[in-house]
């Protein structure tokens, strides 16, 4: 929310710098701004250079593409947004470098999120939430044991797991169960692989690109890395920004806290040792990393982290391996993946989750939210969700058994 401000002079229109700055928040360039809009970019131009006056139909165009209310346009200055991207140090020159998906998906978490924390507090549910608290000096071998533990995680368990995919929706059923909405959205992993919020009580959140690099074991480990960041307690938006180095302490405790769940000291040391590849070396090539990784069901990231983490490999290792996978993952922003053999409805438990489904489910139920407003956040047709959130409650128990 914006705080109160003076309305740019009327004889002014617009504020030519608050249309500029609306755009560039979005990582637009005027090109761009142009081509989702709909107004000519010469005239963008025009508009943020003072040139030209805008009319209320483009305004309207830009603030749809800007994803910020007209109103905005008339203030003296910027608006302090409640939710800036530029939290946790994010410098002003990498936040105008995000990619414009990046901003609507960040956005869209936060306003899912939000609703979310309203429908509890208007229809009054409970939800319980039972996130422990760690702190990012202890041992991270004992915390991720502990971790595992709450979160029902065994060998044994581990064992039952056919695949990176079921290993994924097992550690995000588990985590759901202990009250965190887990969202899934199509993100760019050259901007960001994840978010976390836990500003409202009652709804701790994280966000997981749904089309991740490495598929399900990437995802896995963005899922433990938000998994950590609520358990120490970071506030705000928090996301890990690509080439973005502040908090690193934090970021340092979050990459090395997933790792050691997912691939536990121990048991990395013990297949180390069978495979004879227990001695420090240089470099790892990509297929001695599979050889690792694979009865876990983790990346070659996971991996690369743990080898580093044992000074198994020089310093530095995993980030320059980092760096090569992503330039082999080009990231294709126009291309939707529809996933052979899943509905529309599986789409949807995929993207939002059981948890948040049936919340807006139960605020339908009680009045707090017409089939109308459920239908557009479900992104269906009216008359398809009369009976979806029935059927996501079946869902989730089929998937539990």
């Amino acid at each position: 929310m914006a705080q109160a401000t003076q309305v740019h002079p009327p004889d002014q229109w617009t504020n030519p710098a608050i249309l500029r700055w609306g755009r560039r928040r979005m990582g637009l360039g005027i090109e761009e701004a142009g081509t989702l809009s709909g107004v000519d970019s010469e005239r963008i131009a025009q508009y943020e250079s003072g040139s030209a006056i805008p009319g209320l139909e483009a305004l309207e165009n830009l603030a749809e593409v800007y994803r910020c209310p007209v109103g905005y346009f008339f203030l003296d200055s910027p608006p302090e947004l409640a939710f800036s991207l530029s939290m946790r140090g994010l410098r002003e020159r990498k936040l105008e470098a995000l990619h414009y998906d990046t901003h609507v998906r960040l956005e869209q978490f936060l306003s899912l999120t939000d609703l979310a924390a309203r429908l509890v507090e208007v229809i009054g549910a409970r939800r319980e939430v039972n996130i422990g608290r760690v702190d990012p000096s202890e041992p991270i071998v004992d915390v991720a044991t502990r971790e595992r533990e709450c979160l029902g995680i065994t060998a044994e368990v581990r064992d039952r797991w056919n695949g990176p995919e079921a290993a994924f929706q097992h550690w995000k059923r588990a985590i759901e169960a202990k009250g965190v909405i887990v969202i899934s959205l199509k993100l760019d992993p050259s901007d960001v692989r994840g978010a976390s919020r836990w500003e409202h009580p009652s709804v701790p959140a994280i966000l997981v690109n749904r089309e991740d690099a490495e598929a399900a074991t990437g995802r896995a480990f963005t899922l433990l890395h938000e998994w950590a960041h609520l358990l120490t307690r970071s506030s705000g938006l928090v996301c890990d920004f690509e080439g973005h180095r502040e908090g690193v302490h934090y970021e340092a405790f979050a990459n090395a806290l997933a790792a050691e769940m997912l691939v536990p000291q121990k048991d990395l040391l013990a297949l180390l040792r069978k495979l004879n590849l227990l001695e420090p070396r240089d470099t790892w090539s990509d297929y001695m990393l599979d050889k690792v990784r694979l009865p876990f069901g983790a990346s070659r990231h996971v991996v690369a982290l743990l080898l580093e983490q044992l000074d198994l490999v020089p310093k530095g290792f995993y980030a320059s391996k980092r760096a090569i996978w992503e330039q082999r993952q080009p990231y294709f922003r126009a291309t939707t993946v529809r996933r052979t053999g899943h509905t529309k409805r599986q789409r949807r438990l995929t993207a939002l989750g059981a948890p948040l489904i049936s919340l807006l489910s139960q605020a339908h139920e009680n009045g707090a939210m017409s089939k109308l407003d459920l239908a557009e956040v479900l992104d269906m047709k009216v008359e398809q969700v009369e009976d979806f959130g029935s059927w996501v409650r079946d869902e989730w128990r089929r998937q539990g058994d």
